[in-house]
């Protein structure tokens, strides 16, 4: 198990390589892959030992899992980016040439799904998360029995970690969550085994997995700094290195910051918003006010507010504690708690799957065995999913059913799919629509799997939210009001030009328009002139795009100098500045700070007020602005709230927007973007 991980680890590394080069064509990703799938048997160390009698209590959840995993593939994020994703590189053998959200996350697993694409389609890359997930199983009685326990209990602990709930969703899904446990327990289990460089290699692959699985490379790495082991420090961080930091440099080279699409506040940069990542992770920590007692039900054996539920029977897990008080079962506890820390960032469910094979360990070391035999074959029965039907939300994220016809491939795809996936036939309606190449603004999250174009969004990026913060700044009657600011002053030749916050305002700072003044008309803005702004320096053309629909904006309230400017690339004689301010008042102080071509700066118009300008609305104009980044078709839900608001008012005044439906499904409708 620990040379399969270090080969599959290296073989991500290499299809990485062929991506970034435009060379990942199946006949050289299925080389890479037999090369390494070599590498790991030669390292392997096989021996066989009679399979301990307690196996045989996995054998139903493991085939009910099975079965899901050969089904078509209908679950949202597994059907949208990791499918996605790896159907385009299968498309064209190369990244594609975006840096949208989805494209700039660590995505190891799903190069390795890459191979089993081009194979089988979807149902090869879910079968590649079903091996590691498997393969998990033995991994977990191994590390057992590194840290003292019996074969009986650590195989206990395997099969208790198998039936729960939300490991076997995950793991009948093209998801990453059941391969990071895998790589995690290879990571633990070779570190003991001090076999370094395939610890390295296993520990690095958890962030090329999933930026939380940083955790791994990050604590192996400590704890051999703790213990002044320099020399197997020195062979397992050039291997983490190998896997993980091609991720990171991608990273940095697309857009400066080596952690995006997270980190954005630390490492600033023109293509995500810090304001847009605060407000997703602040709905990840509670999933949008999930406290309390309802959070407990909801993990324990609720399953609808926390996507997903571990089990009622996870209580005992509480006796991994116990585990502290011995030398040889310490280290199980104390790694699951290291593990546990990214969960506190994102409390869903599946986020504590790395968690569980530790504290179930630990848990099957103190607890009477006959005791931990019980709480794992309730636990089982209880993950069955007619019996979970007696006590799980409806709408909990869990497996259903036993589609095994489907499974088989008795049943047509396309039927089980249209049954099963509510989206799949609106997007069999958008996919004969919208063809490869252009733009789809998604304002709902699409399967796009199963259509022949990557779509803009859901999640943000500055293009997508400057997309969608146009068109929402325009629908409603009245939309947002422009406050005009004309500053004037004697004829200068002028280098720059700045407008800056005097103090906080409990509002975002927007400009719509900024407009160069010459004898009081407009001068037209130059391609040579350098826009620049604090924050957001990214948006700053869009104060000077001759769209008002489209502005600059700190996004969240001012806190006082914050500015917007403009240098120009030679000096320009000018006599004044017109700024369009966003729902502007007499309490928003602002500054208004001139350089001359002689190279003296002064404040101007300090005594310039706003004017509240016409009543305009910008439905067309926003439309423009998104027909100008490429969009030209549109689709989202009625339903709700988020985006719903404005897929309504699209639906309600298609003529106003200059668009028109082309395709609906219940609450789900296209619109194409007239020419």
């Amino acid at each position: 198990m620990i040379a399969f991980a270090a080969g599959s680890a290296l073989a991500s590394a290499a299809i990485f390589g062929l991506l970034v080069l435009g060379w990942a064509k199946a006949w050289a990703v299925w080389l890479v892959s037999a090369a390494a799938l070599a590498v790991s048997i030669r390292g392997s160390r096989l021996a066989w030992s009679r399979p301990h009698p307690l196996w045989l209590a996995a054998l139903p959840g493991l085939v009910l899992t099975l079965v899901n995993a050969l089904a078509p593939e209908t679950q949202p994020d597994a059907a949208g980016y990791h499918l996605g994703l790896a159907a385009e590189w299968a498309r064209s053998g190369a990244f594609p040439p975006r840096t949208g959200f989805y494209e700039l996350l660590p995505l190891g697993l799903e190069t390795l799904y890459l191979p089993a694409y081009y194979l089988a389609g979807a149902a090869g890359a879910k079968l590649v998360h079903f091996a590691f997930f498997a393969a998990s199983l033995p991994l977990i009685a191994r590390v057992g029995g590194q840290c003292g326990l019996e074969p009986g209990r650590a195989v206990l602990a395997a099969v208790f970690y198998s039936c729960t709930p939300v490991v076997m969703i995950a793991a009948s899904s093209a998801y990453t969550d059941a391969a990071m446990v895998f790589f995690t327990l290879a990571a633990f289990s070779a570190l003991l085994d001090r076999r370094d460089a395939s610890a390295g290699l296993a520990a690095g692959f958890c962030f090329a997995i999933k930026v939380t699985g940083g955790v791994v490379p990050a604590a192996a790495l400590i704890w051999l700094a703790a213990r002044r082991e320099w020399g197997r420090l020195g062979r397992l961080a050039p291997a983490a290195a190998v896997v993980s930091l091609p991720w990171t440099l991608r990273a940095f080279i697309l857009t400066g910051n080596p952690i995006a699409p997270l980190g954005n506040g630390v490492f600033p940069n023109d293509f995500f918003h810090a304001h847009s990542e605060r407000v997703l992770t602040s709905y990840f920590t509670d999933y949008g006010g999930v406290r309390g007692w309802e959070f407990w039900r909801s993990l324990l054996w609720g399953g609808a507010s926390l996507q997903g539920l571990i089990g009622p029977c996870c209580i005992v897990l509480i006796a991994a504690a116990l585990a502290l008080r011995r030398r040889e079962t310490r280290p199980l506890v104390i790694a699951g708690a290291v593990i546990a820390a990214p969960w506190f960032a994102n409390a869903g469910a599946r986020f504590l799957m790395p968690v569980l094979p530790f504290a179930a360990l630990a848990a099957a070391s103190v607890l009477p065995r006959n005791l931990m035999a019980a709480a794992t074959v309730l636990h089982a029965v209880l993950a069955w999913p007619a019996v979970m039907d007696l006590y799980a939300d409806k709408g909990a994220w869990r497996l259903r059913g036993f589609p095994w016809q489907a499974a088989l491939g008795i049943e047509p795809a396309g039927r089980y799919l249209a049954r099963e996936l509510y989206e799949y036939r609106f997007v069999t309606k958008v996919a004969a629509r919208v063809k490869r190449g252009e733009t789809l603004l998604d304002l709902y999250g699409l399967p796009y799997a199963y259509l022949p174009a990557v779509p803009l969004g859901p999640l943000p990026s500055a293009e997508f939210d400057n997309v969608v913060y146009a068109l929402n700044a325009a629908r409603g009657a009245p939309p947002d009001l422009l406050h005009t600011l004309d500053c004037r002053w004697p004829m200068e030749f002028l280098r720059q030009a700045r407008i800056s916050t005097e103090a906080p305002w409990p509002a975002p700072f927007a400009i719509a328009e900024a407009q160069p003044l010459r004898g009081g008309s407009p001068v037209q803005a130059v391609r040579n002139w350098f826009l620049d702004a604090e924050p957001n320096g990214g948006d700053s053309t869009l104060a000077m795009d001759n769209n008002k629909a489209s502005r600059w904006s700190t996004l969240d309230p001012a806190r006082g100098g914050e500015w917007w400017s403009v240098r120009f690339d030679r000096p320009v004689p000018l006599d004044g500045m017109r700024f369009h301010i966003v729902n502007a008042s007499s309490s928003l102080k602002l500054n208004v700070t001139l350089e001359s071509a002689s190279g003296r700066v002064w404040r101007a118009c300090r005594d310039a007020r706003f004017q509240p300008g016409p009543l305009v609305f910008y439905r067309k104009a926003a439309m423009a602005f998104a027909k100008s980044r490429g969009v030209r078709w549109i689709a989202g839900s009625t339903r709700g709230e988020g985006h719903g608001p404005l897929v309504r008012e699209l639906e309600m005044a298609p003529a106003a927007y200059g668009v028109e439906i082309a395709e609906r499904d219940g609450e789900l409708i296209l619109f194409r973007v007239k020419d």
